[in-house]
């Protein structure tokens, strides 16, 4: 098979490395069209995949405003459209998988299966559903997302996509990390901070909820207890240069599995390091939404991996900082993650025996919804 993966975002291209891997093992052709954006190039070549960009370099460069970022997804919508279709075309592609809503688009003219993933609710990603779910073949979300009126092609599964990655069958913990970013015998904490940038950021007025005036208050009671580690995706840090660490991307998740508290703006972050059983204290404008994100309520609420504090309330993320710095947070985290694994999708099997034994494997699915509990 010639299967495409299409991709926006660091955690989407995490999310589909180990089933490319497999795919590639089992004799398939993979190619991955990814943006020019932030580390996903360096993550891609580390791995040795063949990739392709899907839109300009430039595009990020010249959109950064509001409405130049709407702009921009007009631009880099036709780009893709065009890049992935001439590729299907010269190479007859068997699949299209990934984020996009190009994909969408070129295989419902192709006439071929598109699997089309979100983690995220309808009323958060209206514009990406809207264009993308009509023309998509399949909808691959978890359980509690909501997709609105396309559930007919939702193929569901229990959990989050982080967990294709993060899956103890396919993580391996780096404890070479440790000595390398000289913290061995240290407790530490990773404070994550991030620009919000995305459409579906913009449109809703999503910023980042760690501010300055938070960052002050917490850096002295952390340091009481060990080390202080601040991560940026972009944006000026100088007052904090002591406590930036720049680190290769694949050690992130090491990183995070590892630290005592992590503590962050970044929705996939929070995700990240609650299912890696690391305590977890996420606060930025999502935490208001009038309509909260199922997947992180489900995380926090029912797998209680992870707490959300609104951003306006920051006596009581400090309380919360402090309780968790008192107790043994990581030990009970750490068990919840066991806990959690056993008892939700191991996504990365079973998108391999999808694509593996498709079509029979989605009619099979679609008998009996329950074999999803055979991939754990």
């Amino acid at each position: 098979m010639k299967i495409l993966f299409s991709i926006n975002h660091p955690s989407q291209y995490h999310m589909f490395k180990h089933l490319a891997q497999k795919l590639i093992a089992d004799g398939n052709d993979v190619i991955f069209f990814i943006q020019a954006r932030g580390i996903i190039e360096q993550l891609v070549q580390s791995d040795g995949f063949n990739y392709r960009f899907s839109t300009s370099k430039k595009l990020r460069i010249i959109f950064k405003s509001k409405y130049g970022i709407i702009l921009r997804g007009i631009i880099s919508l036709l780009q893709q459209e065009f890049r992935i279709f001439s590729y299907c075309l010269a190479h007859k592609v068997n699949y299209l998988l990934g984020t996009d809503i190009a994909i969408a688009h070129v295989s419902f003219v192709l006439r071929k299966p598109s699997f089309v993933f979100t983690d995220d609710d309808y009323v958060f990603t209206k514009p990406y559903c809207k264009m993308a779910y009509p023309f998509a073949r399949h909808i691959i979300a978890p359980k509690v997302a909501n997709v609105h009126i396309w559930k007919n092609k939702k193929l569901a599964y229990l959990g989050t996509q982080k967990s294709a990655y993060l899956h103890p069958k396919y993580f391996q913990p780096d404890e070479s990390v440790i000595d390398k970013y000289n913290l061995r015998g240290w407790k530490y904490f990773i404070i994550r901070l991030v620009t919000y940038s995305a459409l579906h950021d913009s449109l809703h007025g999503a910023s980042s909820g760690i501010s300055e005036s938070v960052l002050d208050r917490l850096i002295p009671i952390l340091e009481k207890h060990g080390k202080v580690i601040i991560s940026i995706e972009d944006g000026n840090l100088d007052k904090y240069s002591n406590y930036l660490l720049k680190m290769n991307p694949n050690d992130m998740h090491s990183l995070i599995y590892y630290a005592d508290l992590f503590i962050g703006d970044s929705q996939s972050m929070h995700v990240e390091a609650g299912i890696l059983g690391t305590p977890s204290i996420r606060s930025n404008k999502w935490v208001l939404a009038k309509d909260r994100v199922n997947v992180i309520d489900y995380l926090e609420k029912k797998c209680h991996l992870g707490i959300s504090i609104p951003p306006d309330q920051e006596d009581a993320l400090i309380s919360e900082v402090q309780l968790l710095l008192e107790s043994d947070s990581k030990e009970k985290s750490k068990l919840l993650s066991k806990q959690f694994f056993e008892e939700n999708t191991n996504l990365t099997d079973f998108l391999f025996w999808l694509l593996s034994e498709y079509p029979a494997s989605y009619h099979k699915y679609k008998a009996n919804t329950n074999i999803i509990d055979e991939f754990h």
